[in-house]
């Protein structure tokens, strides 16, 4: 992976170079610095810098949010506190679980203005998914990057819920989520109807449901054809 920072202060610099000769009156001259081009949206050419292909940069900038994003100063510092931070520690190369991440949820360039919320939000997850270790925790949120987009009150609500709705303790809670993370991406309305649904289709009791849950965490994730007799 390119220095980012370095690639961004190069970017700039040319980009007022240009400016302060068209303010003067003269022609401005040729200045496309090492892996840059005008032509290229400066986002791609960051993607490019953080290791992505130009095809799968791209890709990326294709898929996203309509209206006005962040700009290039707060992409990059996206950009890299995702490879050093939340994406980092495993096996697969950074650039590769980046490109999944942006893909899957292209809505983070929207939130580049909002890295302390980031921030904040994954150590919510943390504090959720602790029986995680760093490498599957960067392979959840790869998989799973809108986990990234709830706010910190987020994550801590539908935990809450999920406890309020299967009776789980503590423990049983934090097993619960490390198995199944995408149980944070229910809102709590969906957790309590999922709950309700599993004890009237197996004809469980709130303990019971408990016992399941707590074995089994996926069972709130499945699907209700899964269930059919």
């Amino acid at each position: 992976m390119r220095n980012l920072l370095e690639l961004l202060v190069v970017w700039i610099c040319s980009v007022q170079g240009v400016a302060v000769v068209a303010r003067a009156g003269r022609a401005a001259p040729q200045m496309v610095a090492p892996q840059l081009v005008s032509s290229v949206e400066p986002v791609v050419q960051v993607l490019c810098a953080a290791g992505l292909s130009e095809p799968q940069a791209q890709e990326v900038w294709g898929r996203r949010p309509p209206g006005r994003l962040p700009g290039i100063v707060q992409q990059v510092a996206l950009i890299e506190w995702l490879q050093l931070d939340p994406l980092a520690g495993s096996n697969m190369h950074t650039e590769r679980l980046l490109y999944m991440a942006l893909h899957a949820s292209p809505k983070l360039m929207l939130y580049a203005g909002k890295l302390p919320q980031l921030k904040a939000t994954l150590e919510a997850v943390r504090a959720a998914l602790k029986e995680l270790t760093q490498r599957q925790l960067a392979l959840t949120l790869a998989h799973n990057p809108g986990i990234l987009l709830l706010s910190p009150a987020d994550v801590e609500l539908r935990a809450a819920s999920l406890q309020k709705a299967t009776s789980l303790d503590a423990a049983e809670l934090t097993a619960a989520l490390s198995a199944a993370p995408r149980l944070l991406l229910l809102v709590p309305e969906q957790i309590e109807a999922r709950a309700g649904w599993i004890r009237s289709r197996l004809s469980i009791q709130e303990g019971e449901l408990r016992r399941v849950v707590a074995k089994a965490p996926l069972t709130m994730l499945a699907k209700t054809s899964s269930f059919e007799r």
